[in-house]
């Protein structure tokens, strides 16, 4: 079966400055993995470059056993997902018109939206608890409604692939747990995900692997329980971690920053 995303000595820079070095990752379908790092180590750039928004410095991008540069932005569209840390809405189009944009790697060239692609979207819309918004015009939608919109539109596009620039951003509680929910199911039917956090408590909770970004071209890649300790999250972003269980939950995953001495 081939990998429906691959690195290989993946390089992400920005002027002189190496920030992601040989990166190598082989994500398997049903893989869900958290990006994590401080500000400005590159997490938005390594996503761009996993998509060919980018192009990386050195190293190549395989996607289902293709190299990304092989594919057509079409077959690139139908593979990979992009949800972007920021969406301006440039034209008029109401929430439905927005999700239903989901399906247009899917449709030929002067091919309209059909009765099954309204239903998917509205099913998408609903799973991002937008159902009866449908007729709303997208720009008045507030920002953690926006982040939900996104998210749904990708669920019309569905791609094999979904990479999230912080999907939980503007997101109340209820709603990141409604996210993360839909992204646990999503991976369950063989989805490979990527998204990028910034609370290591919700990455250790709901993910099952982590990539680590330090911003000086060091990265480190595994299993949850394996990556995520006090110790590699203090050093990653230069503050203390203590770890806490949680009785209610017999959970001690619980890992939690400190103000520094």
């Amino acid at each position: 079966m081939a990998i429906p995303l691959e690195t290989r000595d993946l390089s992400v820079r920005v002027a002189d400055r190496v920030l992601v070095s040989a990166l190598t990752l082989a994500l398997p379908p049903g893989a869900l993995v958290a990006l994590l790092g401080p500000n400005g180590v590159g997490k938005t750039l390594t996503l761009h470059s996993l998509c060919g928004l980018r192009p990386s410095a050195r190293g190549c991008v395989s996607v289902g056993g293709k190299a990304l540069l092989d594919l057509s932005p079409r077959e690139t569209a139908q593979r990979i997902g992009l949800l972007l840390q920021d969406h301006e809405d440039p034209f008029p189009t109401s929430v439905l018109e927005t999700a239903l944009m989901g399906r247009h790697a899917r449709l030929g060239l002067w091919q309209w939206e059909t009765a099954e692609d309204e239903v998917a979207a509205r099913a998408a819309l609903a799973a991002m608890d937008l159902a009866g918004m449908e007729q709303r015009a997208a720009a008045t939608l507030s920002g953690g409604e926006r982040r939900r919109l996104g998210l749904a539109t990708l669920l019309v596009q569905d791609p094999d692939v979904l990479l999230l620039d912080e999907p939980l951003n503007h997101l109340d509680p209820r709603h990141q747990f409604a996210v993360l929910g839909e992204l646990r199911r999503l991976a369950a039917n063989g989805k490979t995900i990527i998204a990028s956090l910034h609370d290591p408590v919700l990455a250790a909770r709901h993910f099952d692997h982590a990539v680590l970004l330090y911003g000086d071209g060091r990265w480190h890649q595994g299993p949850v329980g394996e990556v995520m300790t006090h110790a590699t999250l203090a050093g990653l972003y230069a503050v203390p971690f203590e770890r806490y269980r949680c009785e209610a939950r017999d959970d001690d995953r619980v890992l939690l920053a400190t103000p520094p001495p």
